[in-house]
């Protein structure tokens, strides 16, 4: 064989390498942007406390929210520590519902009471598509300062000061 064979031989095996490694670097980059989009497009059912000065008071909610893009139906729900058997089973109804994105439901968790903080456990999973996610969030409850605005004919002045409170 002369040089210019082996130079040629060279240049297939080389540019077979090449080749290889750009599919492996297409496969590699379509897989991440699978991830990617998917994360991003998920639904993502977040459960949290909320406190709403009301005049005279503090009510409290437990609110189960959709953060995500696309919808996803409760599969189970479960919840433990500080909790009232009442709360448990009204809460735990909400297995099989279908939360849209941006659907948020609202339990109530009680007026405030001071004292010690409570401790609530919640597990729970849900299903978009084929996919299947299971959380667990474990939350403290704290009442905070009581309200000392006044129980008046004000309620919707103190209602909307409240609401933009929350939005700052």
């Amino acid at each position: 064989m002369e040089i210019s064979d082996w130079i040629n031989v060279i240049l297939c095996i080389l540019s077979f390498l090449l080749a290889l490694i750009s599919v492996i670097t297409v496969v590699i980059t379509l897989k991440q942007n699978h991830k990617m989009i998917e994360n991003s497009t998920r639904p993502y059912i977040v459960i949290t406390y909320e406190r709403v000065i009301i005049p005279g008071g503090i009510a409290r909610y437990i609110v189960v929210k959709n953060y995500g893009q696309t919808g996803a139906k409760i599969v189970s729900m479960s919840c433990a520590g500080d909790v009232t058997p009442e709360f448990q089973r009204r809460f735990c109804k909400i297995s099989g519902a279908f939360l849209a994105p941006s659907q948020r439901l609202l339990y109530y968790w009680g007026d405030a009471n001071p004292g010690t903080p409570e401790q609530v456990s919640f597990s729970y999973e849900y299903i978009a598509g084929k996919k299947v996610y299971k959380e667990n969030i474990e939350l403290t409850m704290v009442t905070g300062a009581a309200s000392s605005r006044p129980n008046s004919k004000d309620a919707i002045k103190y209602a909307l000061q409240d609401i933009a409170e929350r939005l700052i």
